[in-house]
């Protein structure tokens, strides 16, 4: 995943905070901020994710994957689990 994503910094694919118990969610971002790029995966917790969409929403990065995290496996978002998880 790492080469599909271009990842640079943040946590491995098989880094061991995945298994957190807090840990819900694994973002790749591009940060908008610095003048180099920067793509970067993080395991975290539901407030950090919250954190987050807000910083995506105030222009400040932008992510580019989102999977959910369950008990150290990631579940990716797709279309047809959103349809199911909404109604």
């Amino acid at each position: 995943m790492s080469r599909d994503f271009g990842v640079t910094d943040g946590h491995s694919l098989y880094s061991l905070h995945r298994y957190r118990s807090d840990v819900r969610h694994m973002v790749i971002f591009d940060d908008l901020v610095e003048k180099e790029h920067h793509r970067v995966r993080l395991y975290i917790s539901e407030p950090i994710y919250e954190l987050v969409r807000q910083a995506e929403t105030n222009g400040l990065l932008r992510v580019v994957h989102h999977e959910e995290i369950v008990e150290g496996c990631s579940e990716p978002d797709s279309p047809r689990r959103r349809k199911r998880k909404h109604k």
